[in-house]
């Protein structure tokens, strides 16, 4: 019996200690197709039974300064399911393969790029919670050949549009998908779905890159120049609030850098239309200019604490972001344009998060304040902790705290939300509570109600 005992034991120590099974991926500027850097199974992940995918899948991947490549070879006996052509970002509802690159493993967050086999793009970055941001674009680009029983894809991601640190060799993780439509199932490798919650991330695929990387400053600059002419009066008119100018820079391949002058939003996607009659509180628009949506994770808030549609036309705006292994931070000021609909209120943010594998403390300082009316300033400071407690268990709390100065007359208030979540088989459990007092002002964000307690299971 005690033999018995010391060999668990054993087994155990050794699998603590066994390193991590990973992949090297192969240096060239050509294709590399060897059994070193080959993927072949896939695995059912919807519905979870991990079945083998009953048609053959065939990936390698290689790299060279400026790229990562795959070439994902596939065949099907019972055709595919192309779907139609459609503008970038819109689902073609078709068969589809994606690969996933999670360059941070302790941000908990994947690089998602999909191919079509009609050439359809379609890319964005799954967050820690596995809701997925599509307004994340990137230059990558695929060629897809399609025959009757098999199609391959050779897709090129450019390194210059991710985020990640230090220097070779780098240590990044790897999934693969691929859709069948006629299935309906997902195959996937290696197997992980999303009711492991972080573990998702942490159990993808290690590959290694044992180059340096190209860095590249990424510099961008686009002055702009608008004229106002008069049909009636037949005149020409020039106003130096139509010239401006936009700049960005990726110092370090986890920074960046954006600004602008006289910010023009001419060129943005209209708004939806919104059936807004006899509705108890105001539309919620949702954000469509770039700069805001870009890389708004790092400061860790959605649009009920920062709704950036307050702000109507930036005089200016400037934005940078950066992050270690250990912490991420992020910085941003624009000032508003007075106008019928708005006034010249400044508004600025400031985010510090430090995180570990188990646990993480987002905090954030925001700031609306009007520098001519000096007697009106908003201070809200938001603490986020989470920590992993338990397998695919998190305990949560979100806890904000209000300072505001109108006419001399000051008032402080809170908002505090604590709760407990859970990937339970085919269920995700979550257990909250939360209370806001009557004084809580957030007036960059969104009140719908304030004095009120409550609880929340689902």
């Amino acid at each position: 019996m005690k033999q018995i005992y010391v060999i668990i034991i054993l087994i155990f120590i050794i699998t603590l200690l066994w390193p991590e099974e990973q992949v090297i991926l192969p240096f060239s500027s050509s294709t590399v197709k060897s059994n070193q850097n080959l993927v072949q199974g896939l695995y059912s992940v919807d519905p979870a039974d991990s079945t083998s995918c009953p048609s053959s899948n065939k990936v390698w991947f290689w790299y060279d300064r400026k790229k990562i490549y795959f070439l994902w070879e596939m065949a099907d006996q019972e055709g595919f399911s192309p779907g139609r052509f459609t503008p970038e970002d819109k689902w073609p509802d078709a068969d589809y393969i994606r690969i996933q690159l999670i360059t941070d493993v302790k941000s908990y967050h994947s690089y998602s790029f999909y191919a079509f086999p009609l050439g359809n793009r379609y890319d964005g970055i799954r967050r820690p919670d596995h809701s997925f941001d599509k307004n994340w674009d990137s230059s990558y680009q695929y060629q897809a050949n399609l025959s009757p029983k098999s199609w391959s894809v050779l897709m090129e991601i450019p390194f210059k549009d991710l985020r990640f640190l230090g220097t070779a060799p780098y240590s990044w993780k790897l999934i693969l998908s691929r859709y069948i439509k006629a299935a309906d199932r997902t195959y996937s490798s290696p197997f992980v779905i999303t009711r492991m919650g972080q573990d998702y991330f942490r159990r993808a695929a290690t590959i290694v890159l044992d180059q340096e990387i190209s860095r590249s400053l990424n510099l961008f600059f686009r002055p702009y120049l608008i004229f106002n002419y008069d049909l009636e009066a037949d005149k020409q008119e020039f106003d130096v609030d139509n010239l401006g100018i936009d700049i960005s820079a990726n110092p370090g391949y986890s920074t960046r850098i954006k600004a602008s002058i006289n910010p023009d939003f001419s060129d943005v996607p209209l708004d939806d239309e919104l059936d807004i009659y006899n509705s108890r509180y105001a539309p919620v628009l949702e954000e469509n200019r770039y700069f805001f949506i870009e890389d708004l994770n790092v400061f860790g808030i959605d649009n009920n604490i920062f709704y950036s549609r307050h702000i109507n036309q930036p005089q200016y705006a400037l934005k940078f972001t950066s992050n270690s292994h250990h912490f991420s931070f992020g910085f941003l000021s624009t000032r508003d344009r007075s106008s019928n609909f708005s006034h010249d209120d400044l508004y600025n943010i400031i985010s510090f998060k430090p995180s570990s594998q188990k646990s993480s403390l987002q905090i954030t300082l925001l700031n609306r304040m009007n520098i001519d009316l000096k007697k009106y300033h908003n201070e809200v400071l938001h603490l986020a902790p989470q920590i992993e407690i338990g397998r695919y268990t998190y305990l949560w709390s979100e806890f904000n705290l209000s300072y505001k100065d109108l006419d001399s007359q000051q008032t402080t208030g809170y908002y505090g939300k604590i709760g407990l979540s859970k990937y339970l088989k085919d269920f995700y459990f979550t257990l909250s509570a939360q209370q806001m007092s009557r004084d809580y002002a957030m007036d960059m964000g969104r009140i719908y109600e304030d004095d009120f307690y409550g609880w929340n299971i689902s």
